[in-house]
């Protein structure tokens, strides 16, 4: 640990750098509460004049839990085998802001809620070449985060990596330096990544020119879509926001689900737990929440930054916590502005970029179908049948699964067929997750349709029985097809007067608006429909 004890030794280290948020003025107050008993504090060097610290905790001697299964065969006796975890702060404040540079599991010893959002990925794109990348975390926008990691075997640019500016929340990004005073090779997420030799009196210098990067516009010339949702920082609006999500989950409001922060190694994932020696599951269901919340109808904010998740790690049985809210996703409004909670923040969908989604959704037509209104008392089966036998032209095709090569399993091809080329998809409400299956069901369903002939063949099978024969092959032939003859129609249900525009989530519009545009280049026609249920309830 030379660099820690100050030796003017330059060898290569690697620098995990947070920046902490402005409100936080002193050190202690950036360490978790439960961590400060158990670390120690080193004064720095005066020779160094900074104004800064160092938090070492004691390390950590864990008795692996697998040694016991070992213990029941061996013949002799296996003593305890123990893990062991060491964790370091170094702090300084530089320019009245707080930098926190990591060792070991030392960000774990970090408050949450200390850390700035995106920190490390705005300096990170203001210093790397954008024609030299090496790798890429995107999420998407749904209830149901969906993360993805892109590599490339050897640098390149960023079109190599299909960015979706509309639909992609950009996490993190590593490629070469621009700048070789900040190394070869840098990373960006929350933190800021940096390997290369230095000293300990480098330290101070390099964080100032780290800061002035930050502070850049740079990057807004190839990554300017990144500020389409930016991290909420006023601390006002993050407790109406809070507030906002604590009686959502008193409610159980069906828009909160759960997904992981960041990539699980699920090769070593035995499950999740709210507890530290409490039940486990390996499904991330915010139902599972629910069930171990004795005291839901007693959360506040202060009790819901406490939660904890608990990854149980399969290798080593370690139950390391994380805390619930980054798990969250939601969305919700405040003056007409839009939020959604992702990944452990909360994010501001810029007008610009809402008006945007609109404006695409908004192009799609609607069908030219009759549709039947909804009965109160109908559920999705029931609005199906009466639908598919309201007109002679149309075939039931719910809950009549096909096999599907491309999704590997069965799926439906959609829910109510039309002779005249039409493929209707039907869903009853606006639960985000309910229409992000269907538009998923949709983009399968099509794609197999053009490239599967035995999905063609099992199509036709489900129709030939109510046409003649001969108007088969025209009507959906088993060789190739013409994309541009088939209508892809989304009919959803509910019970506003406002038009479906105005009250699908946002999460949804999105979502559709993916669908919309990848289904347009195959070539297909797509609409969407609103269907009202009889008796409808004013919004």
């Amino acid at each position: 640990m030379n660099f820690l004890l100050g030796v003017c030794v330059e060898k290569n280290y690697k620098l995990s750098i947070y920046l902490i948020k402005k409100d936080y003025n002193q050190f202690h107050d950036c360490i978790q509460e439960k961590k400060k008993n158990s670390i120690e504090e080193y004064k720095i060097k005066p020779i160094y004049n900074y104004n800064g610290v160092i938090f070492l905790s004691k390390p950590n001697h864990n008795i692996a839990s697998w040694v016991e299964i070992l213990r029941e065969g061996a013949d002799t006796i296996i003593d305890d085998i123990k893990n062991i975890s060491n964790s370091a702060v170094l702090m300084l404040k530089i320019s009245d802001r707080i930098f926190a540079c990591t060792f070991g599991y030392g960000k774990f010893l970090l408050e949450d809620n200390c850390i700035e959002v995106n920190f490390g990925l705005k300096t990170c794109l203001n210093l790397i070449d954008h024609s030299k990348l090496r790798s890429m975390d995107k999420a998407n926008f749904d209830d149901t985060t969906i993360l993805t990691r892109m590599q490339a075997s050897s640098l390149t640019s960023t079109d190599s990596f299909m960015i979706d500016p509309l639909g992609d929340l950009l996490r993190s990004i590593t490629g070469e330096s621009k700048d070789n005073n900040f190394g070869k090779t840098l990373s960006g997420t929350d933190a800021f990544f940096i390997s290369r030799k230095m000293g300990f009196t480098d330290i101070e210098p390099l964080l100032k020119n780290v800061y002035e990067k930050y502070m850049s516009d740079g990057y807004k010339e190839k990554f300017a879509w990144v500020d389409n949702v930016e991290p909420v920082r006023d601390k006002d609006i993050i407790h109406e926001l809070d507030e906002t999500l604590v009686e959502g989950l008193k409610e159980k409001n069906k828009l909160i689900t759960l997904s992981p922060p960041g990539f699980i190694e699920f090769e070593n994932f035995l499950g999740i737990s709210f507890t530290e020696k409490g039940e486990t599951r390996n499904d991330f269901d915010i139902d599972f929440f629910y069930e171990q919340s004795k005291d839901l109808q007693d959360l506040d904010i202060k009790k819901l930054n406490t939660k904890k998740v608990f990854i149980v790690n399969g290798s080593s049985e370690v139950r390391k916590p994380i805390k619930l809210q980054k798990f969250l996703n939601f969305q919700t409004e405040i003056d007409d502005s839009k939020y959604v909670c992702t990944l452990g923040s909360w994010f501001k969908i810029s007008k610009s970029f809402y008006e945007q989604i609109k404006s695409d959704v908004s192009k799609i037509k609607e069908s030219n179908i009759e549709f039947i209104k909804c009965n109160p008392n109908w559920n999705e089966k029931e609005y199906n049948e009466n639908l598919a036998n309201s007109n002679k032209d149309f075939i039931l095709f719910d809950r009549k699964p096909i096999k599907c090569k491309n999704a590997n399993t069965t799926i439906e091809a959609c829910d109510v067929f039309s002779i005249e080329k039409e493929l209707i998809h039907v869903k009853v409400g606006n639960k985000s997750s309910t229409l992000s299956h269907l538009f998923a069901q949709a983009r399968i369903s099509a794609t197999s349709m053009i490239n599967d002939k035995e999905f063609r063949e099992e199509m036709r099978s489900l129709i030939e029985h109510k046409i003649d024969k001969n108007k088969l092959d025209c009507i959906l032939p088993l060789d190739k097809i013409q994309n541009s003859n088939y209508t892809i129609t989304f009919a959803i249900i509910n019970q506003y007067e406002k038009p479906l525009i105005d009250v699908l989530p946002f999460f949804s519009l999105l979502n559709l608006r993916q669908t919309y545009q990848y289904l347009s280049e195959y070539g297909f026609n797509v609409r969407l429909n609103q269907i009202y249920r009889e008796n409808i309830k004013k919004n």
